[in-house]
């Protein structure tokens, strides 16, 4: 989604008519897919944190493209409230098979930010789904 268009939606949903009629809790980012694939996520959160301050937010991220800068800027910042992410296999090979990622990465990028969050001092809730292949075949 081009942030243009976020920006128009975020900006709608902050409107006094429309958060009376709605009530919007949380605003969920990936699911899916990774919202990393979005070079524009970065500003995306901050522009809620901005336009509706103390909105529950929830980043989904497969961690291939959640690198350390990213993890650093989003505890150093507070952007998210809760992030979520599938494991879907229990090794490198049934976790290709599965998702189609490379486990090294996906290992390497989650342990860099539990380091840095233990570093950080922020409790940023972290919730892991472990999926197995035949979970996936059934």
């Amino acid at each position: 989604m081009p942030f243009d268009l976020f920006k128009k939606i975020v900006d709608e949903a902050a409107s006094e008519d429309f958060a009376h009629r709605h009530q919007i809790k949380k605003f969920i980012f990936g699911e899916n897919g990774d919202a990393f694939l979005n070079k524009d996520i970065i500003n995306m959160l901050r522009y809620i944190k901005f336009k509706m301050p103390g909105m529950e937010i929830c980043l989904i991220t497969n961690f291939q493209f959640f690198t350390k800068d990213k993890a650093q800027i989003i505890l150093d910042e507070q952007l998210v409230d809760f992030l979520h992410c599938n494991m879907d296999g229990s090794n490198e090979r049934n976790y290709f098979l599965v998702k189609g990622l490379d486990f090294k990465t996906f290992q390497k990028n989650l342990y860099d930010f539990l380091e840095i969050r233990k570093k950080s001092y922020n409790n940023l809730p972290v919730h892991i789904n472990i999926l197995t292949l035949n979970h996936y075949i059934r």
